[in-house]
């Protein structure tokens, strides 16, 4: 066993997870109306997946500003069905990864940055449709990893995420560095449009983006420098179909935001995106 140590924070207001180095949130609509303990005892198992990578092979405290969740942890069961079955997940998550566990009650005016996580709200939480998604992927993939996902939202088995969760290969993926490895899908926040063409260029990468056709926003100059035809760089496009009976955008896990409701009120683009020659 490994002589690091770990620490985890937990808020009773949603799956928010704090470690020594690493952070991680998630909201889950399936617990939204559970009570605080059952949501606390979903944080714990998420954080451990999410986080399993560092923790292996640790003692790791569990820090928590719940009496009931921490006593159910230190007692191993409880006499509600739903949180006994997370406190067994739990145990042999711990034991698959070969975690010491040690739950610790802390006040919740100590648990401030916990609660922080639990309050944020991500407005890009929504996915492009499967169905295009596989259309495109006959067109331009195989793709290899997605860019811009979350557990719950990722069109491809490897990819990328904003904060730390199960399955996530890495996180803030403009930090990364191996674009140029990858066939890139790339389904982004509208704003960070122009931060990726960037890092498309820097790299000599190859990628799929969605984009909406926003004539007035400050990247579009990069995709159509002359206000009529695209850059050298975009070898193909598309303009998705807004209104079928298959909605273009679907709702993440958390709460949907205006882009997932109903068909989009503005013209959406796939744009094949190369610079690597």
């Amino acid at each position: 066993m490994r002589a690091a140590q770990a620490g985890v924070q937990y808020s009773r207001q949603s799956q928010a997870g704090l470690s020594r180095w690493h952070e991680g949130t998630c909201h889950w609509h399936a617990e939204r109306d559970a009570s605080s303990t059952h949501r606390e005892m979903v944080g714990y198992l998420q954080a451990l997946r999410s986080f399993s990578g560092f923790v292996q092979g640790s003692t790791l405290k569990l820090y928590t500003d719940s009496q009931a969740g921490c006593q159910i942890l230190e007692k191993g069961c409880s006499s509600k069905h739903a949180l006994h079955r997370l406190v067994v997940d739990i145990f042999w998550e711990c034991t698959r990864l070969g975690v010491s566990r040690y739950p610790v009650w802390v006040p919740r005016e100590l648990n401030a940055q916990a609660d922080y996580l639990a309050g944020i709200y991500d407005g890009d939480d929504w996915q492009l449709n499967p169905h295009w998604f596989h259309w495109l992927d006959s067109l331009w993939g195989p793709h290899t990893v997605d860019r811009f996902g979350t557990d719950k939202n990722a069109l491809l088995p490897r990819f990328n995420s904003r904060w730390w969760c199960p399955g996530s290969e890495n996180v803030d993926c403009f930090s990364l560095i191996d674009w140029w490895l990858e066939n890139n899908w790339c389904n982004p926040p509208f704003g960070m449009v122009g931060r990726l063409l960037e890092v498309l260029r820097r790299f000599s990468a190859v990628a799929t983006i969605i984009v909406p056709y926003w004539t007035g926003r400050h990247w579009w100059p990069l995709i159509c420098p002359d206000g009529q035809n695209f850059a050298p760089f975009i070898r193909d496009w598309r303009e998705l179909p807004r209104d079928t009976a298959e909605a273009l955008f679907l709702p993440g896990a958390g709460r949907a935001n205006e882009r997932a409701v109903g068909p989009p009120n503005f013209r959406v683009l796939a744009l094949r995106v190369d610079y690597s020659a």
